[in-house]
């Protein structure tokens, strides 16, 4: 067993080599440091550089733990997330993400409350920006949709310079006709239409309400 807490993830063929996060060389140069307690990588940039001539590129554990304040010997939660198309786990505490990750959801709006569901939208935008991950979000939710608007609308994201973070595209429940992208407007609203039975149907229903009512008075 290693004297040493941390040490270079030792060789066990190119997959334990990963890409150096400075140099960015197309070969796998670089080696993350790992807890040999847990055997899990600290972090995607903890590390050394095998160009040491040409890159020098070297971030040790007792570094990364003074720049984020996290007490040396304090045992760290994990998350996994996707780096270099492979799962890699990694402390949670107060890091950033210097690589650009996508997470995919598939209607999170499931079993949330009308009111829940609009918050998501203020969450996923939230979480964007603090830690630079994109959302490939699937959904019917009316409710995300329009606080999305209003989010576009209240930030100004359609107003240059600024950049709209949101993008709909919708795919029409007749496979016959192709998937569309729906462009933001400076006031919250979409440039093109949504297919029959998304937006329009509770007003659908409450002009079939009204209609009955008069039908019953009459």
């Amino acid at each position: 067993m290693s004297e040493h807490k941390y040490i270079l993830e030792p060789y066990k063929g190119m997959n334990t080599r990963y890409r150096c996060p400075d140099c960015q060389q197309r070969d796998k140069t670089f080696s993350l440091y790992i807890d040999t307690e847990t055997g899990e990588h600290i972090h995607s940039r903890v590390g050394r550089c095998n160009r040491e001539s040409n890159c020098g590129y070297h971030y040790t554990p007792k570094q990364y733990f003074q720049d984020n304040n996290i007490s040396f010997d304090t045992p760290q939660p994990k998350v996994t997330r996707m780096m270099e198309g492979k799962e890699v786990k990694q402390d949670s505490s107060k890091y950033r993400l210097i690589d650009k990750t996508t997470v995919i959801i598939e209607e999170p709006e499931l079993n949330l409350h009308p009111a829940l569901q609009s918050k998501l939208a203020d969450l996923f935008l939230d979480v964007h920006q603090r830690f630079n991950i994109d959302f490939l979000i699937e959904t019917h939710s009316e409710y995300i949709l329009r606080r999305s608007q209003v989010i576009v609308a209240e930030n100004e994201f359609e107003v240059a310079p600024n950049e709209n973070p949101f993008c709909v595209h919708y795919f029409p429940k007749d496979i016959q006709h192709f998937p569309y992208r729906l462009d933001y407007q400076e006031d919250g609203s979409f440039n093109k239409n949504f297919g029959d039975g998304f937006f329009d149907e509770a007003s659908s229903s409450t002009l079939e309400l009204l209609k009955l009512k008069r039908q019953k008075k009459a």
